[in-house]
Order: structure tokens, then C-alpha cells, then sequence
């Protein structure tokens, strides 16, 4: 007489084991199918499982990204330093994301696996729309910026080495570590971004009705546009702009008046400055996402100036005696991108036949 197997009889570990090699929309129809599978992937277990899901996931996209910047078409100079900034990027989480697929278990994975889901849809975009164009613009820039904010945060807040995280100084990291837990409490590691600027408003309330400002806030400390608030980046914008007392003057006076060119390159900076003898202009850093950088014409010299990793923006102003300068007055609308701060945004404008994805 045949026997037959019953899948049923596998142990859970097992079941969730084979469940990894699913994409996430064939996870969740898992879930659907029948009450045992149900509770097995809401278990605690299943969650560390959920975790590696993610990673997993992460890793095959990056790879798809790398290969895929290979078949690019380079037409302007500075196309190939986009090409290199993106792939290098995507190869770093690559690396790092084999290495999760066997970590240890966190304390906070619905936390962890809400990060790293958002990480996932903002890199399946991103893989989709260089599928789709032909050749190569200043969305690259952004694509890089989002993934390279994104893998820095998760890294911070959930470090392989404790004795090895990026430390914030203590003159940026107190006073922040202190308002945030006053108004949201000590183990709460993201809150809304709604939620966030409730509390900005009650400690900075000059700016309350500033729509220029609110409108430069929540690109600052919500790009990526995924409407969380987590503590690094209350952290990374109180280094950017502190000290906390003169937070919100130094923020208006610098990224909401023009000079503030947000994400242009090194080489877009150099052209825009050429003819402006004794100016300069703030953007981030390519390198560093967290970190600010001064670009500034010295007499037909354009020198390029970052953050110190322990001081603020104002430190790096008074290091390099700005006031003998002044900060260009000029905008460039598409590259401060207000009104479309997540990659996501792109894939309408360079590929209006595909949509973003949502697991």
C-alpha cells in the first residue's frame, strides 16, 4: 500500500526553512493558506525567519542592480561616477546582507523587519526603473543617496558589533538622546513622521506656521518618504544643524533659504559655481549621507569641503571662515526634490508604464 507524505508532519523549523526561498508575495499567500501555516509564521520564530527573509531578499535585488548598471549607457562625463557610486553602494549591502542570512536574533524584529521591508520595496524600485530607462540622469544620484541612508540607519540601530557603532559626539547625542526620551520615551526606537513634528513644534515653535520650513523638514528627516522617525535620523539632523538651543535657526538659515542644492555631485557643483568668485553652496555628501559638505569658489578655485564626523555644520562654517563668503543665491527645484523624496517617485517619471511595488 502507497504511503503518502504529509507536509504537516515536518517540523516547524523545517517548513520555515524551505518558506525562506519564497519571494514576499508568495510568503503571505503561505499564510493564507491554511490555519497551522497561519500560526506558524506569526510565531516569534517565524519573525527571526521573516528577518532572513528580508535579507535574502535584499541581497538578490543589489545583485540584479549590479548587473544591471553594467548594461548602461554612459553619454556625459560625470555618467560613469553615477554608475560606480550606485553599483559600488549596492555591492557593499550585497556583502553585507550574505552575512545576515545566519545572525543572531534580534531583541525588536517587528521593528527591525518594518526597516527592513521598507528597505526592500525602495531597492525593487530602484532595480526596476534602471531596468526600464535608457540612459543614464540625475535620479542615479538619488537612487544611491536612498539605499546608502537607509543601509547606514539599519546598521546603526541594529549593529553586528555593539563595541564597534558609529558614535554620534556627545554634544550632539546628549541633548537629542534627552528630548526624545522625554517626549516619546527611552526604548522607543521610531515613531511617525507626524507624530515627530508634534514634538519638533513643542520644543521650536518659532517656525510653526513656516510652510517653507515644514516643508524642508520633513524632506531632511523624511528622505527616504517612508513616514517614520527613527532616532538616528533625529540624531544625524541635530549633528547637521545643532546645537539643539539654535536647531531650528541654523536649519531655516541653511537648507531653507537658496544655496542649499541638496543632492548634486561634485561635478555639478563645480559648474555652478565657476562663475561666482567667492561663493559657495551647501549639499550632502556623496560618501557620507549623513554628513553635509561646503562646496566653495576660492578666487576660481572650487574646493569641496565635509562635515567632521564629531562636529556640525556651523563648526565646519566657522573652521572655514565663511563669512568672508557669501552663500549663492540660486535653487535648483529637481535637485531638492521637496515634493518627491523617495526613489519610488521615479519610477512614474522615467518609466510611466510600471508602477512602484508594494508587498
Amino acid at each position: 500500500m502507497a504511503s503518502f507524505f504529509n507536509i504537516f508532519s515536518l517540523p516547524k523549523e523545517i517548513l520555515l526553512e524551505i518558506f525562506l526561498y519564497l519571494d514576499p508575495k508568495s510568503y503571505k499567500s503561505v499564510a493564507e493558506t491554511c490555519p497551522i501555516f497561519r500560526d506558524i509564521l506569526k510565531s516569534d520564530w517565524a519573525r527571526f525567519i521573516n528577518t532572513r527573509l528580508y535579507w535574502y531578499q535584499i541581497g538578490v535585488m543589489t545583485d540584479h542592480i549590479i548587473i544591471n548598471c553594467t548594461n548602461l549607457k554612459c553619454i556625459y562625463p560625470d555618467d560613469n561616477e553615477r554608475i560606480d557610486f550606485l553599483s559600488n553602494t549596492a555591492q557593499v549591502i550585497h556583502d553585507y546582507s550574505r552575512t545576515k542570512l545566519f545572525y543572531k536574533r534580534e531583541e525588536n524584529p517587528e521593528t527591525y523587519n518594518l526597516l527592513l521591508k521598507k528597505f526592500l520595496l525602495e531597492i525593487h524600485n530602484i532595480n526596476k526603473i534602471i531596468i526600464t530607462v535608457e540612459k543614464i540622469n540625475s535620479a542615479f544620484d538619488i537612487f544611491d543617496f536612498t539605499i546608502r541612508k537607509y543601509f547606514d540607519q539599519i546598521t546603526y540601530l541594529y549593529p553586528d558589533n555593539p563595541d564597534k557603532i558609529l558614535e554620534f559626539p556627545d554634544h550632539v547625542k546628549i541633548p537629542a538622546q534627552k528630548i526624545w526620551n522625554e517626549y516619546f520615551g527611552e526604548n522607543i526606537t521610531y515613531v511617525s513622521f507626524d507624530v515627530f513634528v508634534d514634538m519638533f513644534f513643542k520644543y521650536f515653535p518659532n517656525y510653526l506656521n513656516n510652510e517653507l520650513f515644514l516643508v524642508n523638514l520633513k524632506f531632511f528627516v523624511n528622505f527616504p518618504d517612508d513616514n517614520i522617525m527613527t532616532i538616528y535620523k533625529w540624531f544625524v539632523f541635530n549633528q547637521q544643524f545643532g546645537p539643539f538651543e539654535d536647531l531650528d535657526i541654523n536649519f531655516f538659515k541653511n537648507a531653507c533659504t537658496p544655496g542649499f542644492l541638496g543632492l548634486i555631485n561634485i561635478v555639478e557643483a563645480r559648474d555652478v559655481l565657476k562663475n561666482y568668485p567667492s561663493a559657495y553652496i551647501i549639499r550632502f555628501s556623496r560618501k557620507e549621507p549623513r554628513l553635509l559638505t561646503i562646496s566653495l569658489n576660492m578666487n576660481g578655485l572650487i574646493r569641496h569641503f565635509r562635515m567632521d564626523e564629531d562636529k556640525t555644520l556651523l563648526d565646519l562654517y566657522n573652521k572655514q571662515r565663511l563669512h568672508r563668503y557669501y552663500k549663492l543665491d540660486i535653487n535648483i527645484n529637481d535637485r531638492l526634490l521637496y515634493s518627491t523624496s523617495s526613489s519610488a517617485y521615479f519610477i512614474n517619471s522615467f518609466a510611466p508604464d510600471h508602477t512602484p511595488v508594494s508587498f
